[in-house]
């Protein structure tokens, strides 16, 4: 593949007019095309040979270094499990101290404490004995600290006997065994009294509790017991519970009993909560030598459960566990799909699949019957299997499955398998590339052919014929051809080309090209006479650097080719000083995408050619080389322009990530370009998929060096840092030759994105990092993972960094985040609030701004933990009084209800929207399951529960917006989707469209206007000026499709007329997201978690 995926930045800037490739060999083209990177493992090798040491590894676990909040984020528990790794003793300590002065924190740390250190356990028990138990969040630590003591200390130990007590009543719910074991660890001998006591209980979960920790202690005396209820007829979650414990402790006689409840056909597949569960063949897995013969005696028994679970333990062997002697006996599953039952719909095709992988040519004739009756995978993989077994009688089946099947990529499978066999003559062979070639000359052709193999293509892709995809499929297929066979179909192809040229020169150029990797004598002669003519395109020149043949007498265009390709430095020198400008710029061209090195000065030389295209080719090869000489060069082009030089990879593995780096590189040029800017600057910056984790520079000013932590929208946090701080993090750049160091690439798509930057006026050098975080102690490229380590380490201690929004004058910075998290603000009679989460908390909750809990009703906010999967698919409170949408919580049924539980409607429905006089809910409803389809909005009345539908057609996208305050009435929007890939447009209006509706009566009105404001409307409704009827709004502020801040100003509710009242450079933020405080003549923004305040514009 050619490596057309970045274009350089000097490009623009170098080239005054377009050149076309057509007049220039491709060579223009070649020069948009991404160099390859340099190899980081060899670069860090020969540094290792020259006597360069690898760093050790710099820990990025918390320590006494960070603050609080940051330990207390690493050591928390997670949803999915938490850390192995464990805090020491020091680190220990300051978690337990943060919990005597903030208790709510135990919840999240409090499995971290070791019981054994010395007097943790009497303090957490005085802590637990003075825990609040108010709100939510401190009924939880209070809990947690109660389990700790039981659980891990030991004490409290009547409450503690009441709950290993209270595991038996609830025996299946499995998080109350905790308390039952602990007890038996700190409790022995009253533990087993309690087992031997509800070892007699007649409730099978209660028993199996019992005989399960008595089983432990003594096998032989409990089995009995345990294998009674595996037989019994209890819930089968129970039994197969009880029968794993059974199979872990094998005895005389447990392999006959195990064979023995396969009978029992609960017993092999149970699924429950979207877990499955297989123990039969969970048991065979373990020890299939022993088992496999057994149950291979059990398949055809007479009793299907039998059967079905002797399958499905033989099945399980199959793909990269496959055993011959399990699978033989499935055999009669290929021309019989209910033979067994197939619960996962899964067995019967890893059988297929498996097939490939051993010697079972009996397999043939059920392969063949799967060929002709299954589909999709089932039919591709009996074509793999059957190419495998070099399977000539199933040439015709093959043929016809071809042609049937529906699936692109099925249908590759199956020409592959027919091209394993030898089924396709040459000119099959010859067709099926025309079709495939052919079906690439235009973008529409283009379109249709990537349609096939994606499943987000749009369902109106106009579709291709089947003898046609037939014959793509084949030509797809071909680069698997044999070595031997692939000279015949060269030759007939290039037959093929000659009469195609003069009719179309275009698909013929296209055909020769797409062979042209092919090792043949024919298409080695195709590469000599491409060369010798000079016709060359960019693609042309790629196939060639790879394979070009040793021409003598070659045009000198093609010398430069041949040089390159060969990596001749010798032949390559002399050409720099040939006076061919476009043999010069080729060999450029050609040296820069294949890394050959040039010698630097010739290659300066040239950079005054009069010649556009050899300057600018030797512009761009000396970024490419990126030595130090080189960039020196480059930078000396752009005097004062702060150039930074470095290689990217070929694409972006964050998909966004190298245009938000872009972004912070334009910030950190401006910083150093500006009158009294920095002097230097060295940086770690980051970008990815699912965000970025903040920036890092370091300016070194006349006054000293600042760290600067830059955030989102405008937020930095900075101090100044040490001699010290700065001297070391230049000691290791420099050891470490960090401004030499190529692209580092882990092979990992998403993640983060991170580059160092060392920026001067002068010019700047990047060091691109795609995921710096796998490198193994000792390892060479730890010396990446350890330069984002030591930058991260400068912000270890936020309570050493002050807070700042640049660029916004007049800010004040009322509430920090690192102080307390600010989620909204609001005022009520003269006194604003804040929903916030306090210091110690774990959940947001109203307050003061002092942190003092508010008293009095609020408007609600819901905590994102309590909102459920549904919560996009409601409105605020004060719009829907109480009315829900989604699952109901008891019935689970899909519909409109009442929070009270009161059932309203069936169906799928979002934003409801309640009407003035609570008589109407207006909702958005889908007209199918899901809302994959246009949708409609529809009136119903709360009383009668009656359904009325609203005179306007259905929409991609029907919502009911807001309710309007003064008259009652309620916004609706309709639109039409925009076309993007896996979207349809379907139905709806060409321009969004808004409509005012009267909930009782069902009368709508056209309106026009500005409506984001009413769209970005939550919580609360949008906050009332001096002036009735008009209301404080927010829009973005944008400057070339970019937004640069935010406007805010007074919006009339009647006309839906935005005037600007004044602008927030830099910030974004929402009409939620700020209060006006009119007579004191101040606004308060919420914005990055900050509560911020400025003066209200005159």
């Amino acid at each position: 593949m050619s490596p057309r995926c970045l274009l350089f930045p000097l490009v623009l800037l170098c080239l005054p007019h377009a050149v076309h490739a057509a007049e220039d060999a491709g060579i223009s083209e070649l020069l948009t095309w991404t160099a390859e990177a340099p190899d980081w493992q060899e670069h860090l090798k020969r540094r290792m040979s020259e006597g360069w040491k690898p760093p050790a590894r710099v820990s990025s676990t918390p320590d006494q270094r960070d603050d609080l909040a940051t330990l207390i984020d690493h050591w928390k528990s997670h949803p999915y499990g938490h850390r192995e790794e464990k805090p020491d003793a020091a680190t220990r300590e300051r978690l337990l101290k943060a919990c005597e002065e903030q208790p709510a924190v135990f919840e999240s740390v409090g499995f971290r404490f070791e019981p054994a250190d010395a007097g943790v356990p009497q303090r957490i028990q005085q802590l637990y004995q003075r825990m609040p138990a108010t709100s939510e969040e401190e009924k939880k630590a209070k809990a947690k600290a109660r389990d700790w003591l039981m659980c891990e200390a030991g004490l409290l130990r009547p409450e503690l006997k009441q709950e290993a007590e209270a595991a038996f009543q609830h025996a299946l719910e499995r998080t109350r065994r905790s308390y039952l074991d602990a007890f038996l660890r700190h409790e022995p001998a009253e533990g087993e009294k309690l087992l031997l006591q509800h070892a007699q209980d007649t409730e099978p979960a209660s028993r199996l509790l019992a005989l399960l920790r008595l089983f432990d202690q003594d096998a032989a005396r409990w089995r009995s017991g345990i294998q009674k209820l595996v037989e019994s007829n209890a819930a089968p979650a129970l039994r197969i519970e009880a029968l794993k414990a059974l199979a872990a402790k094998r005895w005389p006689g447990s392999d006959a009993w195990l064979l023995g409840l396969f009978k029992h056909a609960e017993l092999g597949y149970l699924s429950e909560d979207y877990h499955s569960s297989e123990p039969f063949a969970e048991i065979i897995k373990a020890a299939p030598d022993v088992w496999i013969p057994r149950v291979i005696q059990l398949v055809g028994n007479k009793d299907r459960a039998v059967h079905d679970n002797a399958v499905r333990c033989l099945a399980q062997f199959h793909l990269s566990e496959t055993r011959e002697d399990a699978l033989k006996p499935l055999l009669p599953w290929l021309t019989n799909p209910a033979w067994a039952l197939d619960p996962e719909h899964d067995g019967r095709l890893r059988l297929i699949q498996s097939l490939a992988q051993i010697s079972l040519p009996q397999s043939v004739p059920g392969l063949i019957y799967v060929l002709e009756h299954d589909s999709g995978y089932w039919r591709s993989a009996a074509a793999d299997a059957l190419a495998h077994y070099k399977a000539r009688e199933a040439v015709p089946a093959l043929r016809k499955a071809l042609l049937v099947e529906n699936d692109a990529h099925h249908q590759r499978s199956i020409a592959s398998a027919m091209l394993k066999l030898n089924v396709f003559s040459s000119e099959e062979l010859v067709e099926g590339i025309e079709s495939l070639v052919e079906q690439t000359l235009t973008e529409e052709k283009r379109s249709a052919l990537s349609a096939l193999s994606d499943p987000f293509a749009p369902s109106e892709m106009p579709k291709l014929p089947r003898p046609l995809l037939a014959r793509i499929a084949i030509g797809q297929c071909t680069h698997d051809l044999d070595a031997d066979l692939r000279e015949g179909v060269a030759k007939t192809l290039l037959q093929r080309t000659k009469a195609l040229r003069p009719k179309n020169s275009a698909l013929a150029d296209a055909l020769e090209l797409h062979i042209s990797d092919w090792e043949t004598p024919a298409n080695h002669e195709l590469l000599r006479q491409r060369l010798l003519s000079g016709n060359l395109s960019a693609e042309w020149v790629w196939r060639l650097l790879e394979s070009a043949p040793t021409i003598e007498n070659a045009p000198p265009v093609s010398q430069a080719i041949i040089a390159v390709a060969h990596r001749d430095g010798k032949a390559a020198a002399k050409m720099l000083a040939d006076p061919h400008a476009d043999a010069q710029a080729m060999l450029l061209a050609c040296a820069r995408l294949k890394r050959l090195v040039l010698p630097v000065k010739e290659v300066q030389s040239l950079l005054a050619s009069k010649h556009i295209l050899v300057k600018r080719a030797a512009l761009l090869y000396l970024e490419a080389l990126d030595t130090a000489e080189a960039r020196e060069l480059v930078w000396s082009h752009f005097p004062g322009e702060a150039r930074i030089l470095g290689a990217r990879m070929g694409y972006d593995p964050g998909h966004f990530s190298f245009r938000g780096l872009d972004q912070w590189e334009d910030v950190l040029r401006q910083r150093v370009l500006a009158p009294g800017g920095a002097d230097e600057i060295h940086a770690l910056l980051s970008a990815g998929y699912w965000g970025n984790a903040g920036q890092l520079w370091i300016e070194k000013r006349p006054d000293g060096a600042w760290l600067v932590n830059a955030e989102d929208r405008g937020r930095q946090r900075v101090r100044k840092i040490s001699q010290d701080e700065y001297a070391e993090l230049l000691r290791y750049l420099k050891e470490h030759q960090v401004d030499e160091l190529p692209t580092f690439d882990t092979g990992t798509q998403d993640g983060l994105q991170l580059e160092h930057v060392h920026l001067t006026r002068n010019g700047g050098k990047r060091v691109f990092m795609n995921n710096p975080d796998s490198g193994a102690d000792g390892a060479p490229e730890v010396v990446y993972e350890n330069l984002v380590t030591i930058y991260r380490d400068l912000i270890r201690d936020t309570s050493r960094l002050s807070v700042e929004y640049r660029g916004v004058s007049d800010v004040t910075i009322e509430i920090a985040a690192e102080k307390m998290p600010v989620k909204a603000v609001w005022g009520r009679a003269g006194q604003l609030f804040v929903h916030a989460r306090l210091p110690g908390t774990q959940r947001d909750r109203w307050c003061q701004l002092d942190g003092t809990p508010a008293q009095g009703e609020f408007p609600s906010i819901v905590d994102p933990r309590d909102a459920g999967s549904d919560s996009h698919l409601q409105k605020a409170a004060w719009l829907s009084n109480g009315i829900r949408v989604g699952d109901h919580p008891q019935t689970k049924k899909s519909g409109l209800w009442h929070e009270k539980g009161e059932w309203i409607s069936d169906g799928v429905f979002a934003d409801p929207v309640v009407s003035a006089d609570g008589k109407v809910v207006v909702v958005s409803r889908a007209r199918g399951k899901h809302w994959g389809e246009p949708n409609d909005v529809v009136r119903i009345e709360l009383g009668t529960k009656k359904v009325l539908p609203i005179d306007l057609p259905s929409a991609d996208d029907f919502s009911v917006i807001t309710r309007l305050p003064d008259t009652g009435k309620i916004l609706l929007f309709r639109s039409r989707n925009e076309p993007v890939p896996g979207i349809k447009p379907k139905e709806g209006p060409q321009k969004p469209e808004y409509h005012l509706l009267e909930a009782s009566t069902g009368e709508l009105e056209r309106v026009k206007g500005e409506f984001q404001p009413l769209h970005d409307e939550t919580w609360r409704p949008l906050q009332n000026t001096a002036k009735q009827g008009i209301v404080w709004a927010a829009l973005p502020s944008m400057e070339k499709g970019r937004q640069t801040g935010t406007l805010i100003g007074r919006y009339d509710l009647s006309s839906f007329h935005f005037e600007t009242f004044m602008k927030v450079p830099v910030l974004q933020f929402s009409s939620m997201d700020f209060w006006v405080e009119e007579s004191k003549k101040r606004v308060w923004i919420v914005v990055n978690n900050d509560l911020l305040s400025l003066p209200m514009a005159d």
